[in-house]
């Protein structure tokens, strides 16, 4: 299915789709299953998100240095002593782990660190791009009963070529400014953006390092790593500094971005369109296979209870 893109700065097309089904057309017949990276975002009203690491997010971090700060608090012996006292289930193994691997695990559970999710699959992504909408009050009218989602309201779905991402960027492999991360030899960064204090690297198979802990492997995760830290009163994001590398638009540019209404993702009865969670589910794409723990609960109920 052929679909108009706007060539933007920032290496970056946009396309517009009015309904999820559109996207499932365009994806469902892809054959390199890893040509592509994908990552789903809710965004909210009136406002589409850009591509943010959680530890910009929170602005009590923004005096640290992200590799040093893993580095010291997720390293042995200092990570021991400082923690030694919490008992979770699986602590042995957590600390059997390298840094990278105890970093992927600590992220899943929400501690914020420089490493962005991404996907292998056009659906899982989808699945999370509509958790947010799924889970707002914000559709609730003071009955309990919902109401129609805000027009502008939008899911945007990253689509990345991650080869070509590179090769345009000129990213190299190199050890010389993970000094500190032995295990982050595998690892890639942009030599050409280190004057701004921005490293980029990529893992295509986060789940090989993190043990028992299979929830990367059921979502087919990848982690792209963005580390800006240059002080700012506003995070930076992967846009912003494509945008400023790049300020003119390119043709078949590397990363398309589609904004789906979140209006589409109710039942559509008069047209036979599905609720979009129903259609996950139907291929397999919900809480109870992507998550191995109550996190998959949580995801699922949002999109029960609001529906």
């Amino acid at each position: 299915m052929k679909k108009d893109i706007e060539n933007q700065p920032g290496l970056v097309g946009l396309c517009r789709l009015k309904h999820w089904d559109e996207f499932i057309e365009i994806t469902e017949n892809l054959t390199d299953s890893h040509k592509f990276i994908w990552r789903g975002q809710s965004n909210s009203p009136g406002d589409n998100w850009e591509l943010v690491p959680a530890f910009y997010r929170n602005q009590s971090y923004k005096k640290f240095y992200f590799f040093g700060w893993a580095n010291k608090l997720f390293q042995s012996p200092y990570f021991d002593t400082l923690f030694y006292h919490y008992n979770f289930p699986e602590k042995d193994k957590f600390l059997k782990l390298d840094l990278l691997g105890r970093l992927y695990v600590a992220q899943h559970y929400g501690i914020p660190t420089c490493f962005m999710d991404f996907t292998w699959n056009p659906l899982i992504a989808l699945y999370f791009g509509m958790s947010g909408v799924g889970g707002t009050d914000i559709l609730k009218k003071s009955d309990g009963n919902l109401k129609d989602y805000p027009a502008d309201w939008m899911m945007s779905i990253y689509c990345i070529d991650i080869s070509r991402l590179i090769d345009l960027l000129g990213i190299q492999a190199s050890l010389d400014v993970f000094e500190d991360f032995e295990s982050m030899g595998s690892y890639l960064y942009l030599k050409k953006y280190l004057k701004e204090r921005s490293f980029w690297g990529f893992d295509d198979n986060p789940a090989k390092r993190m043990g028992s802990w299979k929830h990367a492997e059921k979502q087919e995760s990848c982690f792209l790593l963005f580390d800006h830290y240059i002080i700012q009163k506003e995070p930076p994001s992967i846009d912003q500094t494509l945008r400023k590398y790049y300020p003119e638009a390119i043709p078949d540019p590397p990363i398309i971005i589609y904004r789906i209404p979140a209006m589409s993702i109710l039942s559509d009865y008069r047209n036979e369109k599905m609720q979009l969670f129903e259609y996950l589910r139907r291929k397999d794409i919900c809480g109870s296979s992507l998550f191995e723990d109550l996190t998959g609960i949580k995801y699922d109920l949002a999109f029960q209870v609001s529906f």
